[in-house]
């Protein structure tokens, strides 16, 4: 009986060490991913600050600054914003 209660409680302890392992590279991946979470919203926060108009002029200022901040941390470049494909009407032609 004590024989096989042993044999048990080193299975979990060897279970457990390993998945404790595991726990702790997820744990840094989660870490190096939230770090580059925050300074793309950091980089998108001062380009939005800087250009707060929704103009093509403003888009386009908007967008070389977040990929000169992106290039700048060596972060991964985020897809391009475009114009929307639906077109608004004017508000005189809304009515």
């Amino acid at each position: 009986m004590t024989i096989r209660y042993c044999l048990a409680l080193l299975v979990s302890v060897v279970l457990l060490q390993t998945g404790a392992g595991a726990a702790r590279a997820g744990d840094i991946r989660e870490q190096q991913s939230q770090a580059v979470w925050r300074q793309e919203n950091e980089c998108s926060h001062d380009a939005f600050e800087k250009f707060p108009d929704y103009t093509r002029e403003s888009n386009a200022a908007r967008e070389r600054m977040m990929r000169d901040c992106e290039n700048k941390h060596h972060i991964p470049v985020r897809a391009p914003v475009s114009d929307s494909p639906v077109k608004t009407l004017p508000d005189d032609a809304a009515n």
